[in-house]
């Protein structure tokens, strides 16, 4: 009797330790990545920026996860860090959000954009990025610094930019390409696929009115009409007023005369373009 209830003893406790290690066992996987791949800002931008880093575990982390990141660039003195490097995420959670932060000063000594990568590093078992090998994306974030000196206004907006569908969101083009013309800065063509759909290629000529040199904005034209016929749309956006430029935010506010598709409201096509 005393043989059986010893070995009762012995199972419970075995089974006790068991369940307790189990409870406190660390996920298998742990994913740390940047929600976004890129973001840029305005040098001397007034306020502090936070760039989201995000966890995500097979199941709740037991400990805090501490990591660690670096500021890369020739001239990454252009931001100051005010996390000094270091990522909390606090335990309890399977999915958690934490953020560096960052201060924007002015490239007093040079002109041009610049840009800062930000790479995360950690001496924890953890997977840096979202997927493997050559499909790994967002284990690496890069902040690009505008030039607040503003020499030639289409320049602001050249090459690869992001175009905002402010009448539909969900459908912002998937690409948006901005190109000066010639040597003239203040015409800018701007090329995208409308709706997303690549049989919609939208390519407007617009010209950017005097800045202001108060409040640095100023007026935006479409040069000419442009019909986007495929997929079954026929729409066009219409020469005339089409909108403001922001020199301080680097952002184009565009306006559009629209016809061939009822988008209701008043009718005007709206898009954010800034890079």
């Amino acid at each position: 009797m005393k043989t059986y209830n010893l070995t009762r003893i012995l199972l419970v406790v075995v089974a006790f330790v068991f369940f307790a290690c189990s409870e406190t066992e660390e996920p298998e996987s742990i994913y740390v990545y940047f929600k976004e791949k890129s973001s840029s800002v305005v040098e001397s931008h007034p306020d502090e920026i936070r760039i989201p880093v995000k966890v995500f575990a097979t199941s709740d982390m037991v400990d805090d996860l501490t990591m660690n990141y670096a500021l890369e660039g020739n001239e990454k003195g252009i931001v100051s860090d005010k996390s000094n490097g270091i990522l909390i995420f606090e335990s309890g959670y399977a999915a958690y959000t934490s953020y560096i932060t960052l201060g924007v000063n002015d490239n007093a000594t040079g002109d041009g954009d610049v840009d800062v990568v930000i790479s995360l590093s950690s001496t924890a078992n953890v997977t840096l990025g979202i997927g493997e090998g050559a499909n790994n994306t967002n284990g690496t974030f890069t902040l690009t610094v505008l030039d607040d000196d503003i020499a030639c206004l289409a320049e602001l907006w050249t090459g690869d930019v992001n175009c905002t569908d402010n009448v539909w969101p969900s459908w912002s083009p998937s690409y948006c390409i901005g190109e000066k013309v010639g040597d003239d800065c203040q015409r800018l063509n701007l090329t995208f696929d409308f709706w997303a759909m690549s049989s919609l290629e939208t390519f407007l000529e617009l010209e950017l009115g005097p800045i202001d040199p108060d409040t640095k904005q100023g007026n935006v034209t479409l040069l000419n009409d442009y019909n986007a016929v495929g997929g079954g749309y026929d729409v066009t956006f219409h020469a005339g007023p089409a909108g403001t430029y922001n020199g301080n935010t680097f952002e184009l506010n565009l306006e559009l005369q629209f016809s061939g598709y009822d988008i209701g409201g008043d009718g005007i096509y709206r898009f954010t373009v800034k890079k």
